[in-house]
């Protein structure tokens, strides 16, 4: 996206003044009628270009989501020849390539016992720690994560793209915003113990961006419910909820410039 990269033009801007005034933090959340969180520790708040860091938090996918995709290759002929094809474009290295295309082949020799081994690798948390072959989603890097020790707010910002990102190389449906709040739901799960913290996610978008009724509450969880009942083997009754209350909506950079008065480069 070149010189108008939301991340560079708007997220670190605001990133660097949150840091530099902790209160403005509360003001940005009121924005999307959220509570202000506390104060919070600078070591604690990621976005790309923080002086010292320099990058975003990264979240890894749950065991469950990434077993969910595996057990979908296995069951669901269509989607099994659609990753086949993906697989090809997506994937370095021979030795991956032929695992993954095993999976995809039942009448493979190898296809039980690759299966098994991919369901074995999850279960163990092996593509956690590395890229791993049977790794069939990647992280997901809100462009700004603060976290305390009672809650973690994750903001998405939008400048220049037509819409939002709502799939990734190997499902058709999936939303970023969702993906979001759900390795964060894993992680403070993982890290603190389930429900240890609460979790505040938001849109900040330009006005008139043209897909301001696309960053409300009503669409994601119909979203939501669409991506559910495409990938139906990949079931989140559990934490469905938990995902759409962690949702906060969406602000505009017009909005964030005006009530916490930072001025953003064009």
């Amino acid at each position: 996206m070149g010189k108008k990269n939301s991340s560079l033009t708007r997220v670190k801007p605001l990133g660097d003044e949150i840091i530099a005034k902790h209160a403005l933090l509360g003001t940005l959340l009121s924005l999307v009628n959220a509570n202000d969180i506390g104060d919070f520790k600078n070591d604690n708040v990621f976005y790309k270009g923080k002086e010292g860091v320099g990058k975003e938090k990264s979240l890894p996918p749950s065991p469950d989501h990434l077993l969910a995709i595996i057990k979908k290759i296995d069951s669901d002929e269509e989607f099994r020849d659609y990753i086949k094809k993906r697989v090809k474009s997506y994937t370095k290295g021979k030795k991956t390539l032929e695992k993954r295309i095993a999976l995809c082949e039942k009448h493979s020799e190898k296809h039980s016992e690759t299966m098994e081994q991919a369901i074995a690798d999850i279960e163990n948390k092996i593509p956690q720690t590395k890229p791993w072959w049977c790794k069939f989603e990647g992280d997901s890097q809100p462009d700004l994560f603060i976290e305390n020790d009672k809650y973690i707010v994750l903001v998405e910002g939008k400048r220049t793209e037509r819409s939002l990102t709502d799939y990734t190389s190997y499902l058709e449906h999936r939303s970023q915003m969702v993906r979001h709040i759900e390795n964060t739901l894993y992680y403070i799960e993982e890290n603190y113990g389930k429900n240890a913290k609460r979790v505040i996610a938001f849109y900040i978008v330009e006005k008139g961006c043209g897909y301001e009724d696309n960053c409300e509450k009503a669409y994601l969880e119909k979203y939501l419910n669409n991506e559910l009942d495409v990938h139906e083997t990949i079931n989140k009754d559990g934490i469905k909820q938990a995902i759409l209350d962690s949702f906060y909506g969406c602000t505009t950079w017009e909005a964030v410039s005006g009530d916490l008065r930072i001025s953003f480069p064009d």
